[in-house]
């Protein structure tokens, strides 16, 4: 297996960004999405600019030793000391271990350096690989949002995973 890193948004090229950009709006990411999450050049210069402004949003591009395979966020309440988490990858890089280094380190980051109490994440029901992803690293399921979002034509239903401090 290549070698990963996380680099944080505010070390980002103007290349990064793009490369983010593009791996957002496949229909591969969108597929796992809540919502229309399609972004413009404009729009992903405006994101980016909130992104570093921002003390609650912490992004890193998902960096193997060639290229961008995606990205991932702790977004920070720290009233709570939780953050909701965000990871998406190129798919022909799913599967092949990434997700699992990715999230790792991003757990890393936010028990040991941030200092959450716990960390969660969203998924769709149908999103099997991430369920058992997360199941893997020690995440419970703590909610089933039955019919929370129309997508694709009809209703989907959210899980809600977690993970705290050990």
């Amino acid at each position: 297996m290549r070698g990963l890193e996380l680099r944080s948004a505010y070390t980002w090229s103007k290349g990064d960004l793009e490369w983010v950009r593009q791996i957002k709006n496949t229909d591969f990411v969108q597929k796992f999405s809540e919502g229309n999450n399609l972004r413009s050049e404009e729009q992903q210069q405006e994101w980016y600019k909130r992104i570093t402004e921002s003390n609650n949003e912490k992004w890193f591009i998902i960096y193997d030793s060639s290229s961008v395979i995606g990205a991932c966020c702790l977004d920070v309440n720290w009233v709570f000391r939780n953050a909701e988490f965000t990871i998406y990858l190129r798919e022909n890089e799913v599967g092949k271990g990434f997700g699992s280094l990715a999230l790792k380190e991003l757990l890393s980051y936010g028990f040991n350096q941030v200092n959450l109490h716990k960390i969660w994440g969203k998924v769709f029901d149908y999103n099997k690989g991430a369920i058992a992803l997360y199941e893997k690293l020690g995440f419970v399921k703590e909610a089933d949002l039955k019919d929370h979002v129309f997508k694709d034509g009809k209703y989907r239903s959210v899980y809600i995973y977690s993970k705290f401090k050990e």
